[in-house]
Protein backbone atom coordinates (compact mmCIF):
# COMPACT_ATOMS: atom_id res chain seq x y z
CA UNK A 1 0.00 0.00 0.00
CA UNK A 2 1.39 3.58 -1.29
CA UNK A 3 1.67 6.25 1.36
CA UNK A 4 -0.36 8.25 -0.64
CA UNK A 5 -3.71 5.80 -0.85
CA UNK A 6 -6.32 6.95 1.01
CA UNK A 7 -7.03 4.30 3.94
CA UNK A 8 -9.69 4.24 6.53
CA UNK A 9 -11.28 2.32 9.56
CA UNK A 10 -11.97 -0.39 7.07
CA UNK A 11 -9.08 -0.75 4.81
CA UNK A 12 -8.01 -4.45 5.11
CA UNK A 13 -4.25 -5.06 7.00
CA UNK A 14 -2.22 -7.35 5.90
CA UNK A 15 0.57 -8.08 8.44
CA UNK A 16 3.08 -10.85 6.96
CA UNK A 17 0.26 -13.50 5.86
CA UNK A 18 -2.22 -12.26 8.02
CA UNK A 19 -5.46 -10.24 6.66
CA UNK A 20 -7.28 -8.37 8.94
CA UNK A 21 -10.65 -7.50 7.69
CA UNK A 22 -10.43 -4.07 9.36
CA UNK A 23 -8.31 -2.01 11.85
CA UNK A 24 -10.60 -1.90 14.01
CA UNK A 25 -9.14 -4.35 17.33
CA UNK A 26 -9.78 -5.62 20.67
CA UNK A 27 -7.11 -5.15 23.77
CA UNK A 28 -6.37 -7.57 25.90
CA UNK A 29 -9.05 -7.06 29.14
CA UNK A 30 -8.92 -9.99 31.69
CA UNK A 31 -12.31 -11.69 32.25
CA UNK A 32 -11.23 -12.59 35.71
CA UNK A 33 -13.35 -16.48 35.26
CA UNK A 34 -10.51 -18.24 34.67
CA UNK A 35 -10.62 -22.14 36.34
CA UNK A 36 -7.19 -23.28 37.41
CA UNK A 37 -6.28 -20.90 34.32
CA UNK A 38 -8.10 -22.73 31.69
CA UNK A 39 -10.71 -20.73 29.50
CA UNK A 40 -14.63 -21.27 30.01
CA UNK A 41 -17.64 -20.91 28.27
CA UNK A 42 -17.64 -17.13 29.28
CA UNK A 43 -14.50 -16.58 27.41
CA UNK A 44 -16.30 -18.25 24.53
CA UNK A 45 -18.94 -15.91 24.78
CA UNK A 46 -16.92 -12.96 25.17
CA UNK A 47 -14.77 -13.28 22.39
CA UNK A 48 -17.50 -14.74 20.01
CA UNK A 49 -19.28 -11.79 20.42
CA UNK A 50 -16.33 -9.70 19.45
CA UNK A 51 -16.06 -11.94 16.21
CA UNK A 52 -19.95 -11.26 15.51
CA UNK A 53 -19.63 -8.09 16.12
CA UNK A 54 -17.07 -7.70 13.22
CA UNK A 55 -13.84 -6.34 15.03
CA UNK A 56 -11.19 -7.00 12.68
CA UNK A 57 -9.02 -8.86 15.28
CA UNK A 58 -9.20 -9.46 19.03
CA UNK A 59 -5.68 -9.89 21.61
CA UNK A 60 -7.22 -12.56 24.33
CA UNK A 61 -6.21 -11.38 27.61
CA UNK A 62 -3.20 -11.48 29.48
CA UNK A 63 -2.33 -15.20 29.57
CA UNK A 64 0.25 -16.70 31.87
CA UNK A 65 3.22 -18.74 31.27
CA UNK A 66 3.29 -20.44 34.47
CA UNK A 67 0.58 -20.64 37.47
CA UNK A 68 2.94 -17.83 39.45
CA UNK A 69 2.53 -15.31 36.72
CA UNK A 70 -1.01 -14.83 36.89
CA UNK A 71 -2.18 -11.27 38.47
CA UNK A 72 -4.66 -13.39 40.09
CA UNK A 73 -5.87 -17.07 41.02
CA UNK A 74 -8.78 -15.59 38.17
CA UNK A 75 -6.32 -15.19 34.98
CA UNK A 76 -5.75 -17.87 32.17
CA UNK A 77 -3.02 -19.11 31.76
CA UNK A 78 -1.01 -21.74 28.65
CA UNK A 79 1.37 -23.68 30.68
CA UNK A 80 0.07 -27.30 29.93
CA UNK A 81 -1.14 -28.69 26.32
CA UNK A 82 -4.09 -29.63 28.60
CA UNK A 83 -5.44 -26.33 27.78
CA UNK A 84 -4.92 -26.60 24.24
CA UNK A 85 -8.14 -27.93 23.17
CA UNK A 86 -10.02 -24.98 25.47
CA UNK A 87 -8.11 -22.38 23.11
CA UNK A 88 -8.95 -24.07 20.19
CA UNK A 89 -12.88 -24.28 20.66
CA UNK A 90 -12.10 -19.92 21.30
CA UNK A 91 -10.02 -19.30 17.89
CA UNK A 92 -12.16 -21.46 15.49
CA UNK A 93 -15.66 -19.87 16.50
CA UNK A 94 -13.97 -16.69 16.21
CA UNK A 95 -12.55 -17.50 12.47
CA UNK A 96 -15.84 -18.88 11.62
CA UNK A 97 -16.78 -15.09 11.73
CA UNK A 98 -14.37 -13.60 9.79
CA UNK A 99 -11.98 -11.86 12.50
CA UNK A 100 -8.49 -12.69 13.91
CA UNK A 101 -7.32 -13.68 17.03
CA UNK A 102 -4.11 -13.34 18.87
CA UNK A 103 -3.31 -14.02 22.83
CA UNK A 104 -1.07 -11.98 24.99
CA UNK A 105 1.86 -13.81 26.87
CA UNK A 106 2.22 -12.33 29.94
CA UNK A 107 4.37 -12.76 33.60
CA UNK A 108 3.24 -10.23 36.34
CA UNK A 109 6.32 -11.11 37.98
CA UNK A 110 6.40 -8.67 41.34
CA UNK A 111 2.42 -7.87 40.53
CA UNK A 112 1.61 -11.19 40.89
CA UNK A 113 -0.46 -12.74 43.11
CA UNK A 114 -3.27 -9.98 43.33
CA UNK A 115 -7.03 -9.90 44.38
CA UNK A 116 -9.59 -10.13 41.98
CA UNK A 117 -10.84 -7.06 41.13
CA UNK A 118 -14.34 -6.46 42.13
CA UNK A 119 -17.06 -3.60 42.86
CA UNK A 120 -15.22 -3.67 46.46
CA UNK A 121 -12.19 -1.69 46.06
CA UNK A 122 -9.18 -3.80 45.00
CA UNK A 123 -7.70 -5.51 48.16
CA UNK A 124 -4.02 -5.58 46.96
CA UNK A 125 -1.81 -8.57 47.76
CA UNK A 126 -3.08 -12.05 48.20
CA UNK A 127 -0.89 -13.99 51.25
CA UNK A 128 0.06 -17.59 51.49
CA UNK A 129 -2.47 -18.42 53.52
CA UNK A 130 -5.43 -16.66 51.09
CA UNK A 131 -4.07 -19.07 48.34
CA UNK A 132 -1.49 -16.57 46.94
CA UNK A 133 2.03 -16.86 46.31
CA UNK A 134 5.74 -15.57 46.95
CA UNK A 135 6.15 -13.26 43.62
CA UNK A 136 9.45 -12.71 41.47
CA UNK A 137 10.97 -10.00 39.93
CA UNK A 138 14.33 -7.74 37.82
CA UNK A 139 15.02 -7.01 41.63
CA UNK A 140 13.68 -7.26 45.22
CA UNK A 141 11.84 -4.18 45.16
CA UNK A 142 8.23 -4.42 46.14
CA UNK A 143 5.35 -2.96 44.15
CA UNK A 144 3.54 -1.58 46.77
CA UNK A 145 4.06 -1.35 50.61
CA UNK A 146 0.64 -3.64 50.82
CA UNK A 147 2.37 -6.23 48.43
CA UNK A 148 4.80 -9.21 49.49
CA UNK A 149 8.51 -8.98 49.27
CA UNK A 150 10.03 -9.49 45.49
CA UNK A 151 12.46 -12.33 45.08
CA UNK A 152 15.13 -10.82 42.32
CA UNK A 153 15.36 -13.41 39.62
CA UNK A 154 19.31 -15.45 38.98
CA UNK A 155 20.41 -15.55 35.41
CA UNK A 156 19.85 -19.14 35.18
CA UNK A 157 15.71 -18.31 36.24
CA UNK A 158 15.59 -15.73 33.69
CA UNK A 159 16.70 -18.13 31.22
CA UNK A 160 14.12 -20.34 32.41
CA UNK A 161 11.61 -17.85 31.85
CA UNK A 162 12.55 -17.47 28.32
CA UNK A 163 12.28 -21.33 27.84
CA UNK A 164 8.60 -20.72 29.09
CA UNK A 165 7.56 -17.90 27.01
CA UNK A 166 9.03 -20.29 24.03
CA UNK A 167 6.69 -23.43 25.20
CA UNK A 168 3.82 -21.47 25.34
CA UNK A 169 3.97 -19.42 22.17
CA UNK A 170 4.09 -23.06 20.78
CA UNK A 171 1.05 -24.01 22.24
CA UNK A 172 -0.24 -20.97 21.13
CA UNK A 173 0.25 -21.89 17.67
CA UNK A 174 -1.57 -24.83 17.88
CA UNK A 175 -4.39 -23.47 19.72
CA UNK A 176 -5.19 -21.64 16.01
CA UNK A 177 -4.18 -18.40 17.05
CA UNK A 178 -3.24 -15.56 14.66
CA UNK A 179 -0.46 -13.68 16.08
CA UNK A 180 1.20 -13.32 19.29
CA UNK A 181 1.69 -10.16 21.84
CA UNK A 182 4.67 -10.18 24.41
CA UNK A 183 3.59 -7.96 27.36
CA UNK A 184 6.11 -6.07 27.26
CA UNK A 185 3.78 -3.26 29.47
CA UNK A 186 1.97 -1.82 32.90
CA UNK A 187 4.69 -2.75 34.99
CA UNK A 188 4.94 -6.77 34.68
CA UNK A 189 7.49 -8.75 34.31
CA UNK A 190 9.24 -7.82 31.19
CA UNK A 191 8.43 -4.05 31.94
CA UNK A 192 10.36 -4.80 35.45
CA UNK A 193 13.30 -5.32 33.45
CA UNK A 194 13.10 -2.67 31.10
CA UNK A 195 12.55 0.61 33.28
CA UNK A 196 15.31 1.73 35.26
CA UNK A 197 12.36 2.62 38.11
CA UNK A 198 12.08 -1.22 39.18
CA UNK A 199 15.31 -2.45 37.65
CA UNK A 200 18.65 -2.05 39.68
CA UNK A 201 20.60 -5.23 39.10
CA UNK A 202 24.39 -5.24 38.47
CA UNK A 203 24.68 -8.15 36.35
CA UNK A 204 24.33 -8.01 32.37
CA UNK A 205 20.02 -7.63 32.93
CA UNK A 206 20.85 -4.57 34.09
CA UNK A 207 21.91 -1.12 34.27
CA UNK A 208 22.09 0.30 31.11
CA UNK A 209 19.94 0.63 28.45
CA UNK A 210 20.90 -2.27 26.02
CA UNK A 211 21.22 -4.50 29.52
CA UNK A 212 17.87 -3.67 30.40
CA UNK A 213 15.94 -4.43 26.80
CA UNK A 214 17.81 -7.73 27.26
CA UNK A 215 15.33 -9.70 28.22
CA UNK A 216 12.51 -8.11 26.04
CA UNK A 217 15.00 -9.21 23.17
CA UNK A 218 15.94 -12.74 23.81
CA UNK A 219 12.44 -13.33 24.52
CA UNK A 220 10.76 -11.69 20.96
CA UNK A 221 13.82 -13.37 19.48
CA UNK A 222 13.69 -17.11 21.05
CA UNK A 223 9.33 -17.14 20.23
CA UNK A 224 10.13 -15.66 16.85
CA UNK A 225 12.36 -18.48 16.40
CA UNK A 226 9.50 -21.50 16.97
CA UNK A 227 6.38 -19.63 15.72
CA UNK A 228 5.46 -19.32 11.59
CA UNK A 229 7.71 -16.91 9.76
CA UNK A 230 4.10 -16.00 8.14
CA UNK A 231 2.66 -15.70 12.28
CA UNK A 232 2.39 -11.72 12.80
CA UNK A 233 4.47 -11.17 16.49
CA UNK A 234 3.09 -7.86 18.46
CA UNK A 235 4.63 -5.74 21.73
CA UNK A 236 2.71 -4.11 23.93
CA UNK A 237 5.21 -1.49 25.72
CA UNK A 238 4.43 0.91 28.34
CA UNK A 239 5.60 4.18 26.32
CA UNK A 240 6.16 6.05 29.24
CA UNK A 241 6.37 5.15 32.96
CA UNK A 242 4.59 8.17 34.34
CA UNK A 243 6.92 8.91 37.05
CA UNK A 244 10.42 11.13 37.42
CA UNK A 245 13.43 9.07 36.26
CA UNK A 246 11.05 6.12 34.04
CA UNK A 247 10.81 5.30 31.24
CA UNK A 248 10.48 8.06 28.48
CA UNK A 249 8.49 8.48 25.16
CA UNK A 250 12.32 9.03 23.67
CA UNK A 251 13.59 6.02 25.78
CA UNK A 252 10.55 3.85 24.03
CA UNK A 253 11.53 4.87 20.24
CA UNK A 254 15.27 3.77 21.28
CA UNK A 255 13.40 0.26 22.44
CA UNK A 256 11.68 -0.20 19.12
CA UNK A 257 14.73 0.50 16.69
CA UNK A 258 16.14 -1.94 18.68
CA UNK A 259 13.29 -4.59 18.15
CA UNK A 260 11.51 -3.79 15.00
CA UNK A 261 14.32 -5.89 13.06
CA UNK A 262 14.24 -8.85 15.44
CA UNK A 263 10.65 -9.92 13.76
CA UNK A 264 8.55 -7.76 15.50
CA UNK A 265 5.57 -6.49 13.15
CA UNK A 266 3.12 -4.29 15.78
CA UNK A 267 3.80 -2.29 18.90
CA UNK A 268 0.70 -1.98 21.21
CA UNK A 269 1.26 1.76 22.70
CA UNK A 270 0.45 1.72 26.02
CA UNK A 271 1.41 3.21 29.37
CA UNK A 272 2.24 3.45 32.54
CA UNK A 273 1.90 0.48 35.34
CA UNK A 274 5.18 -0.13 36.40
CA UNK A 275 4.97 1.54 40.35
CA UNK A 276 2.43 2.58 41.96
CA UNK A 277 2.80 6.64 42.27
CA UNK A 278 2.66 7.00 38.81
CA UNK A 279 1.16 10.52 37.43
CA UNK A 280 -1.85 10.08 35.36
CA UNK A 281 -2.44 12.78 32.70
CA UNK A 282 -5.47 14.50 32.60
CA UNK A 283 -6.21 13.91 28.94
CA UNK A 284 -8.16 10.59 29.05
CA UNK A 285 -6.17 10.13 25.49
CA UNK A 286 -2.74 10.75 26.06
CA UNK A 287 -1.92 7.40 24.92
CA UNK A 288 -3.05 7.76 21.80
CA UNK A 289 -0.30 10.22 21.03
CA UNK A 290 2.36 7.61 21.70
CA UNK A 291 1.18 5.32 18.46
CA UNK A 292 1.79 8.69 16.89
CA UNK A 293 4.96 9.24 17.93
CA UNK A 294 6.73 5.85 17.58
CA UNK A 295 5.21 5.17 14.20
CA UNK A 296 6.32 8.37 12.74
CA UNK A 297 9.89 7.97 14.56
CA UNK A 298 10.67 4.02 14.17
CA UNK A 299 8.48 3.37 10.97
CA UNK A 300 6.76 0.22 12.54
CA UNK A 301 2.77 -0.63 12.47
CA UNK A 302 1.11 0.95 15.74
CA UNK A 303 -2.24 0.41 17.19
CA UNK A 304 -3.13 3.24 19.36
CA UNK A 305 -5.72 2.36 22.60
CA UNK A 306 -7.01 4.16 25.58
CA UNK A 307 -10.45 6.46 25.83
CA UNK A 308 -10.98 6.27 21.96
CA UNK A 309 -14.90 5.80 21.96
CA UNK A 310 -16.07 7.23 18.60
CA UNK A 311 -15.80 6.67 15.18
CA UNK A 312 -14.58 9.98 14.05
CA UNK A 313 -11.87 9.82 16.40
CA UNK A 314 -11.24 6.41 15.29
CA UNK A 315 -11.31 6.47 11.85
CA UNK A 316 -8.99 10.17 12.06
CA UNK A 317 -6.19 8.24 13.44
CA UNK A 318 -6.09 5.74 10.78
CA UNK A 319 -6.52 8.79 7.88
CA UNK A 320 -4.37 10.95 9.23
CA UNK A 321 -1.60 7.82 9.47
CA UNK A 322 -0.88 8.63 13.06
CA UNK A 323 -1.85 4.83 13.78
CA UNK A 324 -2.30 1.79 11.61
CA UNK A 325 -4.95 0.13 14.30
CA UNK A 326 -7.19 1.07 16.86
CA UNK A 327 -7.89 -1.01 19.91
CA UNK A 328 -11.01 -0.23 21.42
CA UNK A 329 -11.22 -1.10 25.32
CA UNK A 330 -13.81 -0.16 27.67
CA UNK A 331 -16.24 1.44 25.08
CA UNK A 332 -16.39 -2.62 23.61
CA UNK A 333 -17.15 -3.93 27.15
CA UNK A 334 -20.04 -1.46 27.30
CA UNK A 335 -21.13 -1.36 23.73
CA UNK A 336 -20.82 1.91 23.04
CA UNK A 337 -18.61 1.30 20.01
CA UNK A 338 -19.67 -0.88 17.76
CA UNK A 339 -17.69 -1.64 14.40
CA UNK A 340 -21.09 -2.18 12.23
CA UNK A 341 -22.28 1.49 13.66
CA UNK A 342 -18.91 2.76 12.81
CA UNK A 343 -18.99 2.24 9.37
CA UNK A 344 -22.30 3.35 8.64
CA UNK A 345 -21.18 6.36 10.71
CA UNK A 346 -18.11 6.97 8.33
CA UNK A 347 -20.15 6.03 4.89
CA UNK A 348 -18.71 2.97 4.26
CA UNK A 349 -19.66 -0.67 3.74
CA UNK A 350 -21.19 -2.55 6.79
CA UNK A 351 -19.25 -5.63 7.62
CA UNK A 352 -22.16 -8.49 7.05
CA UNK A 353 -23.56 -9.78 10.51
CA UNK A 354 -23.25 -13.63 8.76
CA UNK A 355 -21.18 -14.72 5.43
CA UNK A 356 -24.06 -14.10 3.29
CA UNK A 357 -25.58 -11.20 3.95
CA UNK A 358 -24.59 -7.60 3.47
CA UNK A 359 -26.79 -4.61 4.06
CA UNK A 360 -24.42 -2.42 1.60
CA UNK A 361 -23.10 1.39 2.49
CA UNK A 362 -26.40 2.10 3.38
CA UNK A 363 -27.69 0.67 6.37
CA UNK A 364 -31.11 -0.21 8.05
CA UNK A 365 -32.19 2.31 10.99
CA UNK A 366 -31.50 0.07 13.16
CA UNK A 367 -28.34 0.02 12.45
CA UNK A 368 -27.45 3.22 13.19
CA UNK A 369 -26.64 4.30 17.15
Amino acid sequence: MSKSENINLFTPLKIRDCVFQNRIGVPPMILFNAVDGKPQDIHLIQYGKYALDAYGFIIFESTAIEPNGRSTLKDCGIWSDDFIPDYKRITDFVHKYGSKIGIQLNHCGRKASGSVPSIEKRKGFITLSEGGWNVVGASSLKYSEDWNDTKELSINEIQNYIKLFVECAIRCVKSGFDFIEIHGAHGFLINQFISPLTNNRSDEYGGSFNNRIRFLKEVIIEVRKVIPNNMPLFVRLSCEDLCEGGITISDTINIVNEIKDLGVDLINCSGGGVVANQTIPSDPLFEVVYAKKVKESTGILTAAVGGICSSELANNLIENKEADVVLIGRAALRGAFYPRHAAADIGTDIPPYHQNISYATTPPRYCKY
